[in-house]
């Protein structure tokens, strides 16, 4: 145990107290120690505060969900249109097409581009 820990040990109120002996001193802040993100009740593994995440306005935020809710709806279509399809009116066989389906977009357009026969009964 280093000689910090074991002052801060030894005071009895550890949890959230800067050893102020040891803390870096930020000058223009009147000589306050200076207290890390990390420090500060955040994980040591959070994002930098140099590193801002952008953050998604409203109409971006609708916009993704309504793209989301459109391909949930196309693979669903595709989903149902295999179920309900007679083996022999398919290019290959129905279970190639159902692990094909959940991929995004591309699944089910190629099901219904080129998987299904089209034509009379």
């Amino acid at each position: 145990m280093t000689e910090n820990t074991a002052q801060s040990f030894g005071s009895g109120s550890f949890h959230g107290e800067v050893n102020r002996s040891s803390a870096p001193r930020d000058v223009a802040g009147g000589g306050q120690p200076r207290v890390k993100s990390h420090d500060a009740g955040k994980a040591p593994f959070a994002t930098p505060q140099h590193a801002k995440v952008p953050r998604l306005s409203r109409t971006k935020k609708s916009l993704i969900g309504i793209i989301g809710l459109a391909q949930l709806g196309l693979a669903t279509a595709a989903g149902i249109d295999l179920a309900r399809r007679d083996p022999k009116r398919i290019h290959g066989p129905k279970a190639f097409w159902y692990a094909v389906l959940p991929l995004n977009w591309i699944g089910p357009i190629a099901y219904f581009m080129s998987g299904r026969k089209l034509g009379r009964k």
